[in-house]
């Protein structure tokens, strides 16, 4: 955690909102607190995909409900997901952030996945 805030302070991030929760939904106390105060303009900087969430679907509806606030965002591990810089491009900058969001959150859930099935078979071993 230390790492990714020293990262985030480092990008020049006025308001960092941190929760001790697992980012495997959406209720988290500081999550819904920021979120509550994003509007149009801001940047909402995180350092990886899966801080955004574990399951592909998720991530692109939490996605689509923070661009439907006209606010940025920027992935700093994905440059390529940072809105800020395709604001100018109408319709291609968008398209790229579009198919780029969906191949990575997939990535996202399934490496989720494999965890979950490494874990299991662990246990299996174990017993």
């Amino acid at each position: 955690m230390e790492r990714q805030t020293k990262e985030l302070e480092e990008n020049g991030c006025e308001e960092i909102y941190i929760d001790v929760a697992s980012g495997k939904d959406f209720n988290r106390p500081n999550y819904i607190v920021m979120k509550s105060k994003l509007r149009k303009g801001d940047e909402l900087v995180i350092h990886d995909l899966s801080r955004f969430g574990r399951n592909k679907d998720e991530i692109i509806k939490e996605w689509k409900d923070i661009m439907d606030l006209k606010a940025e965002i920027n992935v700093l591990n994905m440059p390529v997901l940072n809105t800020a810089q395709y604001k100018d491009i109408k319709g291609i900058g968008k398209l790229i952030s579009e198919i780029f969001l969906s191949v990575m959150s997939w990535t996202v859930e399934e490496e989720r996945n494999r965890i979950r099935e490494a874990q299991q078979e662990g246990i299996e071993i174990a017993r």
